[in-house]
């Protein structure tokens, strides 16, 4: 394609104006369709059930129907308080927080902006166990949240719900709502879902070009990806074997290298900033993570791998439910790196190749300390053997105990905490209320006298 032609293209396109429509509304009218806080402000108002706009349970219900959607969690919200602008423990602030008797829903709202917000400060300055909160980034298209703890909900999927609410239970939206709500609505549709005029014109005018343009764009992700997927070049990094992943939404993005020493150690390397960033501000990223059995491990010896890594200069990552990466690195990339594959393949190795790494020698630390390290879930039984003791089976009074699974998850050796899991919230009401201090008793017994637990549910019965 010829250079010229692709440069006078990018060169005539000049964004619009994103306030212009000709679908106006009186939000665009007033120039406040893209601010977030004011759209804040509108859900706070109308997530308020005792409003006398009377759409608080639509807005509340459908949430929990989205949650529910997304996540699998059922979550009510009922009799909540719903806050704004919540400061966090780092000094930032809550878009809007719900905070129910059962559950708290924490929401992050974007409206055009990337996130780049501190989620994990919001999390941990909410009241609660994992359990009890959900995150939400509320966005106008469907982003991937990055965090364990969020799901994605956009404002199209929200408000389609609570208009479809509204017809199926003949809702009567009283005329001093009705302007608010409905033009809060064609707002969010004009901006979610409409193309603007120049967009379509200056593509129609252009398609043939942009095409070929898009084609170059993927021919050249294509051979970025083909140089972390060579196994010659992985072989040239040590002894490793490239992972195949066909995670939901990761392909194309990392390459998974497992150290065939320990089978359950890996180096994952996130590629997709080098085609994404702006001009100088290409990264790669570069984790260490265990897999399988070494990550209950890794969980059990989470003190010792953090300072492990701190030591070697490649810090821990937060640790999530189904990952933890123990070490990492973050890699600037030149633009005259991104133009050669020998250039490219020279910079990954020093990180790599390299036994004396920052990456590697935690690798190598972390390597030896987990295939010395076991999962003590032997002491959870050892606690059941106790609970026998204290609660016989043959006890009529103790059957609502036995008769119900309560699962070992995992143990917090840092806080001294075992994680255990029932089937309900009646269940773990009905354990703390009879059987909390022969619970505690047994657990102090296997695991020592400072530990204590905590329980989570699959679900809530109400």
């Amino acid at each position: 394609m010829d250079p010229t032609l692709i440069k006078d293209i990018i060169n005539s396109y000049i964004p619009p104006n994103p306030g212009i429509s000709s679908d106006e509304s009186i939000m665009s009218i007033a120039g406040i369709e893209h601010l977030e806080n004011i759209w804040s402000n509108i859900y706070a108002h109308f997530l308020d059930d005792t409003g006398a706009h009377g759409l608080g349970p639509a807005f509340i219900r459908c949430l929990e129907w989205l949650i529910h959607k997304k996540s699998g969690r059922v979550v009510s919200l009922r009799g909540a308080v719903v806050k704004r602008e919540v400061p966090t423990i780092k000094g930032n602030r809550i878009d809007l927080l719900i905070q129910a008797p059962e559950h708290s829903v924490i929401i992050e709202n974007k409206v055009h902006h990337h996130l780049n917000n501190d989620l994990e400060d919001y999390w941990l300055s909410v009241y609660g166990n994992d359990e009890s909160k959900t995150g939400i980034v509320l966005t106008l298209s469907h982003i991937l949240t990055n965090n364990p703890h969020y799901i994605n909900i956009t404002h199209l999927e929200w408000i389609t719900e609570v208009e479809k609410e509204i017809i199926l239970k003949h809702i009567i939206v009283n005329s001093a709502t009705s302007t608010l709500f409905y033009d809060f609505i064609q707002n969010i549709k004009q901006i979610s879902g409409t193309m603007n005029e120049y967009d379509v014109n200056f593509y129609l005018e252009n398609r043939v070009a942009i095409n070929d343009l898009n084609s170059v764009v993927t021919n050249y992700r294509r051979w970025l990806q083909s140089i972390f997927n060579n196994r010659d070049f992985i072989k040239s990094l040590g002894d490793f074997t490239l992972v195949h992943n066909d995670w939901v939404g990761a392909k194309e993005r990392f390459a998974m290298y497992r150290f065939a020493a320990t089978d359950e150690l890996v180096i994952t390397i996130f590629y997709e900033q080098l085609w994404k960033s702006a001009p100088g501000e290409a990264r790669l990223r570069l984790f260490l993570q265990p897999l399988g059995n070494w990550f209950d491990k890794a969980i059990n010896n989470e003190s010792a791998i953090r300072s492990i890594a701190s030591k070697c200069g490649v810090p821990s990552m937060d640790r999530h439910k189904d990952f933890w990466h123990c070490a990492s690195v973050e890699i600037p990339v030149d633009e005259e790196q991104l133009k050669s594959e020998e250039a490219l393949k020279k910079h990954i190795s020093r990180y790599i190749a390299d036994s004396d790494s920052g990456l590697m020698s935690a690798a190598r630390q972390i390597s030896d300390l987990l295939s010395q390290a076991h999962t003590p879930t032997y002491q959870w039984r050892d606690a059941l053997i106790m609970l026998q003791r204290l609660l016989p089976k043959e006890d009529e009074e103790n059957s609502r105990f036995w008769c119900s699974p309560i699962e070992f998850k995992s143990y917090d050796s840092i806080n001294h905490i075992v994680i255990l899991e029932v089937i309900d919230n009646l269940f773990r009401a009905e354990i703390e209320r009879n059987y909390s201090d022969a619970l505690l008793r047994a657990i102090g017994y296997a695991y020592g006298k400072d530990a204590k637990f905590s329980i989570c549910c699959q679900q809530y019965m109400f």
